[in-house]
């Protein structure tokens, strides 16, 4: 649901020695140096704080042709994106998000939501780690985590949150008591809409991509059975722009 950067700097797609990125909001509208883009997006001083990130299209897609959201990922939301994801303590993801985006290793531990534990040991996650890497958390439910297997004990820790289902308030809390209190969320729409249903997410961090894509309706956000559900507020803190990608900052009202 969000492109990943695959190096372990987590970087990917440079850095821009100029004032690229252009503020609209708020006034008054300039460019941003990349020291002051760093700092848009610096995470409010309350703990904990779930933001949830995801590129999209014109049209509503949040995957390209290919399944695969870095196909509709501009170079520019790459740039911000690195920058965004390194405010965090934590990256917050589905195990769908993982296999389609084959997640690799990174300088922040992941965190895996997963009511079946369908995930392989052959996903770079696992495959590519590092003895630096930081240990992956895969959560899970009490009913599925006995059946984890040996290989994803050896890589990562299992955590039992709900009985039958993953119990996501649950999941929060946990990483608030290990210290990983800034939170951000890369996906799938149906963790997205799970999280949004029981007003977890503090802010939404949008970014839409200058494409019609003509993905087919799976493909696109509101194809998740009712939507991104909640009747919550939202309010614009900023928004940016740069080469017709609009990066959209939204906190809850």
């Amino acid at each position: 649901m969000r492109p990943f950067p695959r190096s372990a700097s987590d970087g990917g797609a440079g850095s821009c020695d100029d004032a690229c990125v252009q503020r609209l909001l708020p006034a008054p509208s300039r460019p941003l140096t990349d020291e002051e883009l760093v700092e848009a997006y610096e995470f409010p001083l309350s703990r904990p704080c779930l933001r949830a990130s995801f590129v999209m299209s014109l049209d509503g897609a949040v995957a390209g042709g290919d399944g695969n959201s870095r196909s509709i990922a501009s170079a520019s939301d790459r740039r911000v994106f690195s920058h965004v994801r390194l405010r965090a303590d934590v990256v917050l993801v589905g195990a769908g998000t993982v296999r389609a985006d084959r997640y690799g290793p990174s300088r922040l531990p992941i965190a895996i939501v997963t009511g079946g534990l369908d995930l392989a040991p052959n996903l770079p996650l696992f495959a590519e780690a590092k003895a630096s890497t930081p240990r992956t958390l895969v959560f899970t439910s009490a009913q599925a985590a006995p059946s984890a297997p040996a290989w994803l004990h050896e890589h990562a820790d299992v955590i039992a949150c709900g009985d039958e289902t993953v119990d996501l308030s649950g999941v929060i809390g946990e990483l608030g008591r290990r210290g990983l209190g800034r939170i951000h969320c890369e996906g799938g729409p149906a963790l997205l809409s799970a999280l949004t249903a029981l007003d977890l997410v503090d802010e939404l961090l949008v970014s839409v991509s200058p494409l019609i894509v003509g993905a087919p309706p799976s493909e696109h956000l509101v194809s998740v059975p009712g939507g991104l559900l909640g009747s919550r507020q939202w309010r614009a803190v900023h928004v940016l722009a740069e080469d017709g990608t609009v990066f959209l900052r939204l906190r809850r009202s």
